[in-house]
């Protein structure tokens, strides 16, 4: 791991260091990983058409012991990020007619709208050099987005 690390630029992202890791050992569409005891075993895949089959697959996959470690605890057990089975199902049936490609045409203008007043705070901070919460600024701006699109 040591190699690869030394190989990749020091701000990419794991796509490229998956793909690096493919590329030098000459693997497949997709592999194993297992970077003990740095993380969980994982299996990569990149291929689209594979990633594909699995990310909108009828079968629910379990979201696995890192999603129950840190994100459970922050979003609930039956939030869609989290919840697995039956949960996942009915949150994701509940959130599907809102993210239709259709119904968030009908938002775009508004969230443009959204994002300029985003970016206008910005400036005034810039402008000010002023220390401000961005983590505050981009809540703000989410939550006004999907709250306009669920609601």
């Amino acid at each position: 791991m040591a190699d690869v690390a030394r190989n990749v630029p020091l701000d990419a992202g794991t796509q490229y260091y998956a793909d690096y890791i493919r590329t030098k050992y000459n693997l497949g569409d997709f592999f194993y990983l297992d970077l003990w005891p740095l993380a969980l075993p994982q299996v990569v895949i990149v291929h689209p058409q594979l990633a594909a089959q699995i990310a909108q697959s009828k079968t629910s996959f379990d979201k696995g012991p890192l999603v129950r470690q840190y994100l459970t605890p922050l979003l609930g057990e039956k939030a869609m990020v989290s919840a697995n089975g039956h949960d996942w199902k009915v949150s994701r049936r509940l959130f599907t007619p809102g993210m239709l490609h259709t119904n968030l045409l009908e938002h775009v203008s508004d969230c443009v709208e959204d994002c300029q007043i985003f970016c206008q705070k910005l400036v005034e901070h810039a402008t000010r050099s002023d220390v401000f919460s961005l983590e505050g600024l981009c809540a703000k701006l989410s939550f006004n987005i999907v709250t306009r699109i669920i609601l």
